[in-house]
């Protein structure tokens, strides 16, 4: 049965108190290019019948006939973003800000300048955590969640996405880019602008499913005008070579007052008639209407000729950015759906999207925090909407209820269903024309089979319906998301087990002192009195990748301690670990090229400069590790370390935690 004849029967049975839906999976791909969903009528009067005949429409590739979109991306959620909202304004230029975790003060404040300044926000994940390090389904959470939140907080679509520490790579997984593109994609988010200009390639996903961008930066703290210059034509350069005719000046809000005011003379003295300065949610629009439109062929009538345009609403692709296009010959006068419309000094006309259509103007959220399949609730946005999505892992189902208990009737409407990398698919979606007053809806599928990243399985399940409608002309969103208690990889591990001193003097770290630490069952002394001295546990994420460590403490009296020194070169973070084999021969898994050494049962290993892995000969048995470590800001925060015997790092040998001899010093 298809889609229609479900929704008919389902529709027309009045024996049925709810409607029910039930969707075979596989039959509603998320396509990589947005359908066009509405059609709009263009008439055009010519002088004469000849011209009307030969009539034609051409979208333009870029508002204004431009030769380049020019963005910008600007990192973390801080107040600076103030002053960059005023240079990019000043400059006549667009920004659009990607943040972090924001509470309701900055939302109400800072975004909101940035929103009323005509720019946009996008995404760089709640926590700001490398996304390759942490499990898929906390990677996942940590991109879709963010998107709820600001959208839901400042009832505005966020489709542009940055990757924290520009990180899609792992020195152990192959596989990481894959599953980071997955998250991104999944989550909904249409652009990204980073280091690499084919995110589709980098994340092996299918072309076209995630916009790029030329990204360049000119010195976050001392803007350089013939960096601009010169970055500025290599992105042209770039632009001609691959097609892409987006580039994004980024990316921190770093500068100081002077730095300031000098980015923002170099944007006014460069500035260029023949580019578009857009924000990348508006990029991001533009470039999926283009990839969905349809334009019939002229129906001439005298000397009138008419087009058909079916085009694709702006609820689906981020902002309600208009589509330019340009008409043959010299039109007398040009109507869209009835109401006239002029050129534009380039002589492209603007063709703005049906009422409609437009992007959502009120968002919310709704989260069953314990996956209750009982679960409903109404946000304050909607007090009479209310609904819950609930997934039975164990049925392999998921269902989502929402009921209509207003007045008035929901129209247009479209849920898109938002899963995690666990499954080898993650976002379906179906329309339905209407939620009438008073009505139910329950959508109900078989979720897909599980995909094949590594440790999917673990950590907390996060699902998602994103819900799109129409009420009393005005269009709105409703995220009802749902949070299943996943389980917790293999313990112990070595996030689980390690301890660490540091920053320790690089002079205190001698071979001596490394054999002692690295000798199996002894004791571990302190460097000093001192907190930062001390061994302590690596602070636990336990959503990170179990072989994932955490050289740092959270205690406030480390943390003041290790201060001054904690990014010193001079200094050293050194991590211990024990842990038991069957055989004396296995593989040490680490990225070596912040490994300043690494001891063995009180011997040194040669280390190689680069690479993730090291073969190594112990015991069949009690073995101890510890590494030094160079003080590399990522290598402070997380680093991989496992040890293996059939030499998958996923698949790691037993580990516990050193023993400590308190308060003794060496």
């Amino acid at each position: 049965m298809t889609f229609r004849a479900q929704w008919d029967t389902f529709w027309g049975n009045s024996d049925f108190p709810m409607k029910t839906l039930f969707i075979v999976l596989s039959a509603f791909l998320a396509a990589r290019v947005f359908p066009a969903d509405y059609v709009q009528t263009l008439e055009v009067e010519y002088p004469d019948a000849a011209s009307a005949r030969a009539a034609s429409v051409e979208p333009a590739k870029l508002p204004g006939g431009a030769v380049a979109a020019f963005s910008s991306r600007w990192d973390d959620t801080t107040y600076a973003h103030s002053k960059m909202a005023d240079v990019f304004k000043n400059a006549g230029m667009k920004a659009t800000f990607m943040l972090t975790k924001a509470d309701e003060k900055f939302c109400n404040t800072c975004a909101r300048k940035i929103l009323g300044c005509g720019f946009a926000v996008g995404s760089h994940t709640i926590t700001h955590r490398l996304l390759p390090e942490i499990l898929p389904n906390e990677a996942f959470r940590e991109t879709l969640a963010q998107r709820i939140m600001l959208e839901s907080a400042l009832d505005v679509p966020v489709v542009a996405f940055a990757l924290p520490g520009y990180a899609a790579d792992h020195p152990f997984y192959a596989d990481a880019p894959r599953l980071v593109g997955e998250c991104i994609a999944r989550s909904g988010y249409q652009v990204q602008a980073a280091l690499w200009s084919d995110n589709d390639k980098k994340y092996s996903l299918p072309e076209g499913t995630l916009l790029s961008s030329h990204l360049f930066n000119i010195n976050d703290r001392d803007p350089k005008e013939a960096l601009f210059e010169k970055k500025v034509s290599a992105a042209l350069a770039a632009q001609g070579r691959d097609g892409s005719p987006h580039m994004s000046l980024g990316v921190h809000s770093w500068q100081s007052g002077a730095g300031m005011a000098e980015l923002e003379r170099i944007l006014k003295k460069h500035r260029r008639a023949d580019f578009w300065y857009c924000t990348q949610n508006e990029y991001a629009a533009y470039a999926r209407q283009l990839e969905g439109l349809k334009i019939s062929p002229a129906r001439a009538s005298g000397n009138m000729a008419r087009f058909e345009l079916s085009r694709v609403s702006a609820r689906h692709i981020g902002d309600d950015v208009a589509l330019e296009v340009r008409l043959s010959g010299t039109p007398a006068r040009v109507r869209l759906d009835g109401v006239e419309i002029f050129p534009s000094e380039s002589g492209l006309y603007r063709l703005p999207h049906r009422a409609d259509m437009l992007s959502p103007r009120r968002i919310a959220a709704v989260e069953n925090s314990g996956n209750s399949p009982d679960f409903s609730e109404s946000p304050e946005k909607f007090p009479e909407i209310s609904g819950g999505l609930h997934a039975d892992m164990g049925k392999g189902k998921i269902s989502l209820v929402i009921k209509n208990s207003g007045s008035e009737p929901l129209e247009n409407c479209g849920v898109v269903f938002r899963l995690p990398p666990y499954f080898s698919e993650g976002a379906k979606s179906f329309d339905f024309p209407k939620l009438e007053a008073g009505g139910v809806e329950r959508i109900e599928f078989n979720l897909p089979a599980k995909g094949n990243f590594k440790e999917a399985e673990a950590g907390d399940f996060y699902f998602a319906a994103q819900f799109d409608f129409l009420r009393g002309g005005s269009a709105g969103r409703i995220y009802f998301a749902s949070v299943l208690e996943g389980g917790e990889a293999m313990l112990p591990r070595p996030r689980d087990a390690a301890v660490f001193a540091g920053p320790v003097d690089g002079r205190l770290v001698s071979d001596s002192a490394m054999a002692e630490i690295s000798a199996p069952g002894a004791a571990l002394k302190n460097f000093g009195g001192s907190p930062e001295h001390k061994w302590l546990p690596c602070r636990r994420d336990k959503g990170a990748r179990p072989f994932q460590i955490a050289p740092f403490s959270g205690d406030p009296a480390w943390a003041k301690a290790a201060s001054k020194n904690r990014y010193s070169p001079k200094f050293s973070r050194i991590v211990a670990l024990d842990f038991k084999t069957r055989k004396k021969n296995f593989d040490v898994f680490a990225d070596f090229k912040n490994v300043k050494s690494l001891w063995l049962n009180g011997k040194k290993l040669e280390t190689p400069k680069t690479g993730s892995r090291l073969s190594a000969s112990g015991n069949a048995g009690a073995n101890r590790i510890a590494v030094e470590y160079a003080q590399s800001f990522w290598t402070t925060i997380s680093t991989p370390l496992s040890v293996s015997e059939s030499g998958d790092p996923f698949d790691s040998a037993e580990f516990s935690r050193p023993a400590s001899a308190g308060g003794a010093a060496r």
